[in-house]
């Protein structure tokens, strides 16, 4: 259901999630997910369990659409590269699209009420003429190859 237009956000900070072991002590964000589609209308969610990259790449084939991402904005935590962040998994967080006119005053609400971070990481594009996918970013940030992270089988 993402619109062309929309503002993706994440919850929380991703990447870094086995060497930390996060990934063994995490909490699904039910509770904030709930929160979220009480306030505003979303129009597409995901759980950020494959890696942003790959769970971006679903949410853009199910809604027929594409992305531009700011690599600048991906909510890291310390000493974590972009890649790590895009590739890795296992960060439980959440993804979704929101209107550009309901994104802001949601973003205001959740600094206040979440307990976990909400940042906007880039915009819901057309996928005709442009590649699904594309990231942005200052030199010294390096960015993956593929954005294939983990996968199951």
């Amino acid at each position: 259901g993402a619109r062309v237009g929309d503002w993706l956000l994440v919850t929380g900070r991703l990447g870094g999630s086995v060497r930390s072991g996060r990934h063994l002590r995490f909490f699904p964000r039910v509770s904030e997910a709930r929160a979220i589609g009480r306030r505003v209308k979303l129009h597409a969610m995901i759980d950020l369990s494959d890696g942003l990259g790959p769970d971006l790449v679903r949410l853009c084939q199910a809604s027929g659409i594409g992305a531009q991402i700011d690599a600048a904005s991906i909510p890291r935590g310390k000493g974590v590269s972009v890649i790590s962040a895009l590739t890795e998994g296992e960060d439980f967080e959440l993804l979704m699209s929101v209107s550009p006119q309901a994104a802001p005053s949601l973003l205001r609400w959740a600094a206040k009420n979440l307990p976990c971070s909400l940042r906007r990481i880039g915009r819901v594009v057309s996928r005709r003429g442009h590649s699904p996918i594309s990231i942005s970013a200052p030199r010294q940030i390096k960015l993956p190859v593929s954005l294939a992270g983990f996968q199951h089988f």
